[in-house]
């Protein structure tokens, strides 16, 4: 894709309900467009969201997290595997289900940080393992946005 270039900003729709309204009113360096550009955008994304800037009483308890990785045609891609305890009998007979999470973000904000406390809460509900960041290159950083899936 030689000569396509990429955005620097983007817009979104900023109809929200109440709940989502109030949360923005009270994070006003967040946004919900891109009008500084993205790189700023996934900053203030991270610095609200991500796992390791929530207070410890906010974080959901999961039965233990595997940082791994596996080999893909464009190289190594990081993954983490989310293990439920209530999972934990049906993973030792070989019978536990799995989720495998994309995070949204339009190829321009959003990371596994930002998602991991929610899926931690979906894993020890349902009791399925939940692997998360399977990855891709941001916009407008890289020319070749790609998905690589094992």
């Amino acid at each position: 894709m030689s000569g396509t270039s990429f955005p620097e900003v983007g817009t979104r729709s900023h109809r929200v309900n109440g709940a989502v309204a109030d949360f923005f009113a009270n994070h006003p360096d967040l946004e919900l467009g891109g009008v500084k550009g993205f790189s700023v955008e996934r900053q203030k994304h991270m610095e609200i969201f991500a796992l390791h800037r929530l207070p410890s009483t906010r974080i959901n308890p999961i039965g233990r997290v595997e940082f791994t990785a596996i080999r893909g045609p464009h190289g190594t891609i990081p993954i983490r595997i989310l293990y439920p305890s209530s999972g934990e009998a049906r993973r030792a007979k070989g019978d536990a289900g799995a989720l495998i999470y994309f995070h949204g973000g339009g190829y321009s904000v959003g990371s596994v940080d930002e998602f991991e406390n929610g899926l931690r809460l979906i894993a020890e509900e349902s009791g399925c393992q939940v692997i998360l960041k399977l990855t891709w290159q941001h916009a407008p950083r890289s020319s070749t946005d790609f998905c690589v899936m094992p």
